[in-house]
C-alpha cells in the first residue's frame, strides 16, 4: 500500500487514520496524480521526506559546530587577553608571552577558516532546506488538486442519481466550496439541489410538461410544452457553460 502521509492534511487525523487502517495491506490502490495523469511513486515520495529530515539534521549538527568553534575562538581570545596582561607584569614573561601570543593567533586563524568553511556549509544546506520546502509545497498543492478532482467526480455521479439532464452543466452552477466529504457522507450537496429543483426545475429529468388547455388541442400543447422545455434546457446548459445566448 502506498504512503498516504500527503492525504492526512485533507482527510484530517480522525479520517485519515480510519481509511489508513481500512487500507493495510490492500492490494491494487495506488495513490495516482488524476490532475495529468502523472504518478508519485512512494520510492520518490520517501526519498523526499527523507531528504528533509537529512537536511534538517545536517543543519542542526552544521549550527552546533558554528556555536562550539565560535565559543572555543572566544575562550582563546580570552586566554590572549590574559596572556597579555601577565606580560605587562613584567618583562621576564616577555618570551613565554610572545610563544603563547603566536600559539593562539594560529589557533584563532586556524578556528576562523574552519569557521568559514561551516558557514559556506550552513549556506548550501540552507539552500537545500528551501528546495526541500519548494517540494513539499509542490507536493501538497498536487494532493489537493487530486482531492478536488475526485471530490468533483463523486459530484458527478451524485448528479446523475439525482436525474440531473446535464451534470457537467449543472456541477458548474452549484457551489462546491460548500460541499464536505465527512464520515457520514457528502453534506452541502442535497439543500442546493433542492433549491434548483424549485428554482430550476427543467435541469431535471422528472419534470413534468404542462398539460393542454381547454380547446381540445391538448397533443399540440404537450408537443409545445416538450419544446418550451427542451429550448429552456438547452439555454440553462449554455448559460452554465459561459457561452452567449
Amino acid at each position: 500500500m502506498e504512503n498516504l502521509e500527503t492525504l492526512k492534511p485533507v482527510l484530517g487525523e480522525e479520517l485519515y487514520t480510519q481509511v489508513a487502517g481500512k487500507l493495510e495491506g490492500a492490494k491494487g490502490i495506488l495513490l495516482a496524480n488524476v490532475a495529468d495523469g502523472s504518478y508519485v511513486p512512494k520510492q520518490k515520495f520517501d526519498s523526499e521526506i527523507a531528504a528533509r529530515k537529512q537536511t534538517a539534521q545536517q543543519l542542526a549538527e552544521l549550527t552546533r559546530n558554528h556555536d562550539t568553534m565560535t565559543a572555543a575562538m572566544e575562550a582563546l581570545k580570552k586566554q590572549l587577553a590574559d596572556a597579555e596582561k601577565e606580560n605587562a607584569a613584567g618583562k621576564e614573561n616577555a618570551v613565554r608571552f610572545d610563544e603563547q601570543s603566536k600559539t593562539f593567533q594560529q589557533k584563532i586563524a586556524d578556528l576562523t577558516e574552519n569557521l568559514n568553511r561551516e558557514k559556506g556549509r550552513l549556506k548550501e544546506a540552507a539552500g537545500l532546506k528551501e528546495q526541500v520546502e519548494r517540494l513539499t509545497a509542490q507536493l501538497a498543492e498536487k494532493d489537493h488538486e487530486i482531492a478536488e478532482i475526485h471530490k468533483a467526480g463523486r459530484v458527478l455521479e451524485e448528479l446523475r442519481t439525482a436525474g440531473a439532464r446535464n451534470p457537467s452543466a449543472v456541477i458548474r452552477i452549484i457551489d462546491m466550496g460548500k460541499i464536505r466529504e465527512e464520515e457520514s457522507g457528502m453534506t452541502g450537496l442535497t439543500e442546493q439541489l433542492d433549491a434548483l429543483r424549485q428554482t430550476d426545475a427543467y435541469l431535471f429529468k422528472n419534470v413534468t410538461p404542462p398539460k393542454g388547455g381547454v380547446d381540445g388541442s391538448s397533443a399540440g400543447a404537450r408537443v409545445k410544452a416538450a419544446d418550451t422545455l427542451n429550448q429552456q434546457v438547452n439555454d440553462e446548459i449554455r448559460r452554465a457553460a459561459g457561452l452567449t445566448m
